[in-house]
């Protein structure tokens, strides 16, 4: 590489991290239509460049936008549940899963937000112990799982399925390694797993009431200006035209 080129990368550095506060804001606050389209933008950008090692945070970053318009474009036809199934499990991005999962209401997250986060979760402890030497799961982890469990909706439901099949590993943590800490969580996530299969229980018995107040709550999502938004539209209509 020449000088000038190293030069030149460095003033690229320099005057991103300048305006690292205005790049930050437009791509992930997704507060006005104008945001809403740079950030679709760069998700459809992203999503064609693919996932990698290095890259992740930002997959992560825009799904936590939790904006249809743009989780949409970045996943394309990709199953969210298996966005982040390439990278291996790591403490940082098991935390950032539990932490948006913690974040939003049930009421609030979109389908596919949730789709992302359970899939980081489902992979990290496919085995359990596995998983629990990479994140040492909480009480408070577990009763985040519980909240997205919805009693109304059968074990056909693709997320209480998700849900409940990751609390029936977690109800194994410890047993090829037993600890006090490891029996107190297992056992946790049978009683979490168990309330929703229990008519005579609600799941406020088991997990704090707090987490599923729901009064009133309403999802307000911000579009994209109205010709971005036509022009997504119309995509969207030449792919399902398109699928078999």
């Amino acid at each position: 590489m020449k000088p000038n080129q190293l030069t030149e990368m460095s003033e690229e550095e320099v005057l991103v991290q300048d305006n690292l506060s205005l790049i930050a804001s437009s791509l992930f606050v997704c507060h006005t239509e104008e945001q809403v389209d740079l950030s679709v933008s760069f998700a459809k950008f992203l999503g064609a460049t693919g996932l990698t090692r290095t890259n992740f945070p930002l997959f992560f970053r825009l799904v936590a936008t939790n904006n249809p318009w743009v989780v949409d474009s970045l996943t394309g036809e990709r199953d969210a549940r298996l966005l982040f199934s390439s990278i291996p499990p790591n403490p940082s991005l098991i935390r950032k899963a539990f932490g948006i999962l913690a974040f939003l209401h049930p009421d609030l997250i979109y389908r596919k937000t949730l789709e992302a986060a359970l899939g980081i979760v489902e992979n990290a402890f496919y085995d359990p112990d596995d998983g629990y030497a990479i994140y040492k799961v909480k009480i408070a982890d577990l009763n985040t799982l519980g909240k997205y469990l919805e009693k109304d909706k059968g074990q056909e439901d693709p997320a209480n399925a998700l849900i409940l099949e990751i609390l029936d590993r977690m109800s194994r943590i410890g047993s090829y390694n037993k600890e006090s800490a490891k029996n107190v969580l297992a056992r946790h996530a049978f009683n979490v797993r168990f309330a929703y299969f229990d008519r005579r229980k609600k799941m406020e018995d088991t997990i704090p009431q707090v987490l599923l107040y729901n009064a009133s709550r309403r999802r307000v999502t911000t579009d994209p200006t109205e010709l971005y938004r036509e022009a997504l539209l119309r995509e969207r209509s030449k792919v399902s035209k398109a699928a078999p």
